[in-house]
């Protein structure tokens, strides 16, 4: 069972993570870097069955529009070669 995925698009990389958060409720992070700026999102979920349905659903082509808005506020510099 997995724990983490690493998607890669070109020379951006977001990586994914089940975790628990400090109030030990089950947690996806979602983490880029962008200019040296490390960025985060965390999704809560009511349980672990929930997290994990999510975290087996991503994927690299569905997590994009995630990667594009996370580091949107650099708008123009993601470009995303195959």
């Amino acid at each position: 069972m997995k724990f983490a995925k690493l998607f890669e698009y070109g020379k951006h990389q977001l990586l994914i993570k089940k975790t628990f958060g400090d109030d030990q409720e089950p947690e996806i992070e979602c983490t880029t870097v962008v200019k040296g700026l490390k960025i985060t999102n965390t999704l809560g979920f009511s349980n672990k069955n929930k997290r994990d349905s999510g975290f087996d659903s991503m994927t690299k082509e569905n997590c994009l529009p995630m990667l594009y808005t996370m580091q949107g506020f650099y708008k123009g510099t993601i470009t995303v070669e195959e």
